[in-house]
């Protein structure tokens, strides 16, 4: 079912499982993925209420300008939205990666609609958090992907290259190599196996600029939030259960941050995993099943 938010945004919005039991809403990452089927693999749905939200120009809402009133604040807004839609007055928030992030955002500003927070691949916005992912200082560790990444703008230093394809992605002309490089890049960091070519033959080629788009919108406007601005407020989830599940494998998120948020909230737990950035990475979706039930016991 669709969700008007305003005249150029519709969102696509789902509601699974048992009413009568307690929420869950669902914050998918990138920016510009979406929600799936295998999203409600996550949860005993005799147990829970599940509610899905394809975020802005994501998945299957529909707008007629993607990029257009498309911002941190606005998203946060929408989960509220979508919470009102439903009559649900509070509800526990589960984002990864940039999920994550909006997941805070929202509980900060509306701790009140907010019960507990589950937070996979933990990524708050931050300049020091992008740095090693954006700025090329895993070009080192992970040669192998980075000269992949870095092979469209050969001449350019290491740490003007992620910049150069956000540029890029926003300009109008052909975009596909470039969509194709951007978006295959954290993928060729994973540990997992990968075969970038398999990828892209098989994939909506159309959804992919869109998806590279959206999160080329938000990395070239610092994601709409003044830097650590999440990491300053944190103080305001002091005592709302919080479980952060990090892979000890993870190339794009770092455990670090993790644990710093831990020694900023008291009542924040890391559990880490054998994984690496991705939920469904099986140790990390064995976590976050057990987050849930524990969330729910």
């Amino acid at each position: 079912m669709y969700l008007e938010v305003d005249p150029n945004h519709q969102l696509y919005i789902e509601q699974h499982g048992n009413l009568q039991k307690p929420s869950f809403l669902f914050l998918h990452g990138g920016p510009g993925l979406a929600c799936t089927e295998n999203d409600l693999k996550f949860f005993d749905l005799d147990h829970c209420n599940v509610v899905l939200m394809d975020q802005r120009g994501c998945g299957r809402s529909k707008s007629k300008a993607p990029l257009l009133a498309n911002t941190a604040m606005d998203l946060m807004m929408d989960c509220k939205a979508v919470l009102d839609y439903f009559e649900i007055e509070k509800a526990h928030v589960f984002g990864g990666s940039w999920g994550s992030c909006l997941a805070v955002l929202f509980a900060l500003n509306f701790p009140e609609r907010t019960d507990a927070l589950i937070l996979r691949g933990l990524f708050l916005g931050s300049k020091m958090e992008r740095r090693g992912f954006e700025k090329g200082s895993l070009a080192n560790k992970y040669p192998e992907a980075w000269s992949l990444f870095h092979s469209l703008f050969p001449r350019l230093k290491k740490e003007e290259v992620f910049d150069a394809y956000v540029q890029r992605l926003l300009q109008g002309g052909d975009k596909k190599p470039y969509v194709k490089a951007f978006l295959a890049y954290g993928r060729n960091l994973s540990y997992l196996p990968f075969d970038e070519e398999e990828w892209w033959k098989n994939g909506d080629k159309e959804l992919l600029c869109k998806k590279a788009e959206i999160m080329a919108h938000y990395t070239h406007h610092n994601f709409f939030l003044p830097d650590n601005f999440l990491w300053e407020n944190l103080n305001i989830l002091q005592g709302k259960k919080i479980m952060l599940i990090h892979g000890a494998k993870d190339r794009i998120t770092y455990q670090n941050f993790a644990e710093l948020m831990t020694l900023q909230i008291s009542s924040c737990e890391l559990i880490l995993t054998e994984g690496g950035h991705f939920a469904f990475d099986p140790a990390n979706q064995k976590a976050l099943i057990q987050a849930v039930k524990k969330v729910l016991a």
